[in-house]
């Protein structure tokens, strides 16, 4: 969940990292996603991976 606690709208980039069971990179990575966050408001992003042995995710965020 993703919160816009300021009086103006922003546009947040993020990405999704997957990793396996011994830390190590599931590749492909994603790609990069944009969502536009009203002001005073809140979204909820998600992402899916199609890769096997997928334990972990860290999500990656930029403005």
């Amino acid at each position: 969940m993703l919160r816009n606690t300021s009086s103006q709208a922003v546009t947040v980039q993020y990405r999704f990292y997957w990793y396996e069971g011994k830390g190590l990179d599931v590749l492909p990575y994603d790609d990069v996603h944009s969502v536009l966050i009203q002001a005073q408001s809140e979204v909820r992003i998600s992402g899916t991976h199609e890769g096997q042995n997928v334990q972990q995710v860290r999500p990656h965020l930029f403005l």
